[in-house]
């Protein structure tokens, strides 16, 4: 057993500890992600990041849950109408792995409170097509998941960015 992983973790990631080590593991847990943006997309690379282990994920976005939100986002459910959709996104993140701390940002990101909002993160997944440049500024790894907006692509986008992108931010 390692000394920073459980016996619960090391089970529940076995599979992709065989593919990308131990050490990558240990990283992703000490990973820091913030993804802007709780709709379709930001939603699914979330609920990647958090499945996969990244220690600490943030969902940033401002919105109510609406009943057109409904479809085809799979971490937002009837009762959620009327919420903060980040806030939705995030109760149903702790319940999906209890391992990762996640936090919700109802807040609509700009140019005001960008740096504010990405500072101290390892990696930003804009899902929300209008995430300002700061994350660069302060020295974040930015992926932008433009354009995912059929299932197929909300799916890609969620692998892709969520943990091929988190490997790489913890290399």
């Amino acid at each position: 057993m390692s000394d920073d992983l459980s016996e619960s973790e090391l089970e529940r990631y076995a599979a992709q500890i065989e593919r990308i080590g131990i050490d990558a593991q240990l990283r992703l847990k000490a990973a820091r992600a913030i993804v802007v943006g709780a709709g379709a997309a930001g939603s699914a690379a979330a609920a990647e990041l958090v499945s996969r282990g990244v220690g600490y994920v943030a969902v940033v976005d401002g919105a109510t849950v609406t009943l057109g939100d409904l479809c085809g986002q799979a971490l937002l459910y009837t009762p959620d109408v009327g919420a903060n959709r980040a806030e939705a996104v995030v109760a149903k993140l702790g319940v999906l792995n209890p391992h990762v701390h996640a936090e919700s940002y109802p807040v609509d990101v700009d140019d005001s409170n960008a740096e504010a909002i990405l500072i101290g993160h390892d990696l930003a997944l804009d899902c929300a097509d209008g995430l300002p440049d700061e994350a660069g500024r302060v020295g974040i790894e930015l992926v932008r998941a433009e354009g995912a907006e059929t299932p197929d692509g909300v799916r890609a986008a969620a692998r892709a960015i969520g943990l091929l992108a988190a490997v790489e931010a913890v290399r």
